[in-house]
């Protein structure tokens, strides 16, 4: 390191030497032609020595006087810049050593800074681990409270969990109950309403018979009840299929997996199921055992038909089941004439 300074300083006196050099030429050259000038002065003075006055003899001498003392100054000048030049160059043959020195003794005093700082950081965390060590060994008392108390707080969740479930399971079941109760409401006003047409059918067929004279020829069977205005209809007994119904009915109000039905039902099935409600309870069992193969089979199938339809029907809305329910209505025959129901 201390060759690579006094190259440095060989060139910058190199460098300096030369603008000595060129300062020195450039005097040198300025006090030749200065030289040349007072020579033709001189010589227009000497052949003007008539006209000499005593002022212009005094401007010349100031003249060359000047010019004594600008040379003398340069030379002044040339060897102060040498005396600088000498003066530098053993400045810095001094300096270098002591400038190395100075740096040997800073990389020593950082070297022991940073060995004092490592051991500082190495005391520190080995303070900090005997404090987290501590602390972990006093919190392990308290894990078994700990542990209680999340116990408590996550059956608590649990217990708050399972009441808004059966909260939402209650509403269900009572908005399945309410549109149950709404579909068969609407199902008796239609079978009253197809009940009563058919009356009115039965009544304009029967008048043309009210004054036909009884003669000997009798039909077979019951004969016409032409005063009580119609037919006695003999009801048909299905009291397997209402005890179905009945034990689906029962499932869907206590919250089981099948659907609510919004298809609309057969008004003469209706009527033979509350027909046969009152009669066929507690003979089930005894009318299951006069069925024939093909009856059981049969009730089987309508069974299953009446679950798909169920559960194809139970994820519908309730804007739905008005919208079918209104469409159902629309496809019937324009003499029934009834009011479509709206969603409010």
């Amino acid at each position: 390191m201390s060759k690579g300074r006094n190259k440095g300083s060989s060139r910058e006196i190199r460098r300096e030497l030369e603008v000595v050099q060129v300062l020195f030429q450039v005097a040198k050259k300025r006090r030749i032609k200065k030289e040349k000038e007072a020579k033709k002065q001189k010589k227009s003075v000497m052949e003007g020595l008539e006209e000499v006055t005593m002022q212009s003899f005094i401007e010349l001498a100031l003249s060359h006087e000047q010019l004594r003392e600008r040379r003398k100054m340069e030379k002044k000048l040339q060897k102060l810049a040498k005396t600088m030049d000498y003066m530098e160059r053993a400045k810095r043959e001094e300096t270098t050593p002591l400038i190395e020195a100075a740096f040997q003794q800073r990389l020593v005093e950082e070297k022991v800074l940073h060995e004092r700082e490592q051991q500082q950081e190495v005391e520190l965390s080995r303070q900090r681990h005997t404090r987290d060590f501590q602390e972990k060994n006093r919190l392990v008392r308290m894990m078994d409270n700990k542990m209680i108390f999340q116990e408590r707080v996550m059956n608590k969740e649990r217990e708050e969990r399972i009441s808004q479930l059966i909260a939402i399971r209650s509403r269900e079941r009572e908005t399945k109950r309410k549109m149950i109760f709404y579909l068969r409401s609407v199902e008796e006003r239609l079978k009253k309403l197809h009940e009563d047409e058919e009356a009115r059918k039965h009544e304009g067929k029967m008048s043309t018979y009210e004054n036909v004279v009884g003669g000997k020829l009798k039909l077979k069977g019951k004969a016409l009840d032409v005063k009580a205005g119609g037919i006695k209809k003999k009801k048909k007994h299905r009291k397997h299929y209402d005890r179905i119904s009945q034990d689906l009915e029962n499932e869907l109000s206590t919250g089981g997996s099948t659907g609510l039905s919004t298809d609309p039902i057969d008004p003469t099935e209706e009527d033979t199921n509350e027909g046969n409600k009152s009669s066929g309870e507690g003979h089930g069992a005894t009318y299951d055992d006069n069925l024939t193969p093909a009856e059981k089979r049969y009730i089987e199938q309508r069974e299953r038909i009446d679950v798909r339809r169920l559960a194809k029907t139970s994820n519908k809305s309730h804007r739905d089941r008005i919208q079918d329910f209104n469409q159902y209505l629309a496809n019937m025959s324009e003499h029934y004439d009834i009011p479509k129901v709206g969603p409010g």
